[in-house]
């Protein structure tokens, strides 16, 4: 398990690069910035201390184990765009799969069990993808159009935590309900970089 947590966002990083191509702009910040950010959680620890089975614990799954790993590095791309002279936009998918491969090694350190080592690193991958996905679905619409696109983006670590807990609950049938709405938009990114890939080929 703790080598599916090492591998997986490396693996899903060259299937995206294979499928999508795309420079590295922003890779080593992404790589340096994402071993930093794991290294400065393992020392300072949870920043919501899990207590019980109620609101803290709650907070913590969103907190330490959806928020810090897999929504952090838009965070930072953004911020590097902004201090960057040309201010030319980093690939967001790019940046955040790289940002978790030095997360996914320090957790595997640290961290124990199928829903740390394997489903944590299925939904930051799905982040990854699928946060972008609703981004570009924000950027490419005018006004109110826009609205859906932005909410998915915001609620899209939320189902993640939900699913993560719904199975910390033992409660299956949510959870993959919860699992499968993440994993969407992801997938839709995945099949429609093949298709382009493909058209592009032909």
């Amino acid at each position: 398990m703790g080598l599916f947590c090492i591998l997986w966002a490396p693996l899903v990083l060259l299937l995206w690069r294979s499928l999508a191509g795309g420079g590295n702009a922003g890779a080593v910040w992404a790589f340096l910035l994402g071993a930093a950010a794991a290294l400065l959680h393992g020392l300072a620890g949870s920043f919501v201390e899990p207590r019980g089975f109620g609101l803290f614990r709650g907070l913590y799954v969103l907190v330490d184990i959806i928020l810090l790993p897999a929504a952090l590095p838009f965070l930072a791309a953004l911020l590097l765009t902004l201090c960057r002279p040309s201010g030319t936009a980093f690939n967001l998918r790019l940046f955040a799969l790289v940002w978790l491969i030095p997360q996914g090694l320090f957790r595997a350190m640290f961290w124990s069990g199928p829903l740390f080592l394997i489903l944590a690193p299925l939904l930051w991958t799905a982040l990854a993808l699928g946060v972008p996905f609703f981004i570009d679905m924000a950027g490419g619409a005018p006004g109110l159009r826009s609205l859906p696109g932005i909410l998915g983006a915001a609620l899209l670590p939320l189902a993640a935590a939900a699913c993560f807990w719904a199975f910390f609950g033992q409660r299956p049938v949510p959870g993959a309900a919860a699992l499968a709405a993440v994993l969407a938009p992801a997938l839709v990114s995945v099949f429609g970089a093949a298709q382009g890939r493909a058209g592009s080929g032909s």
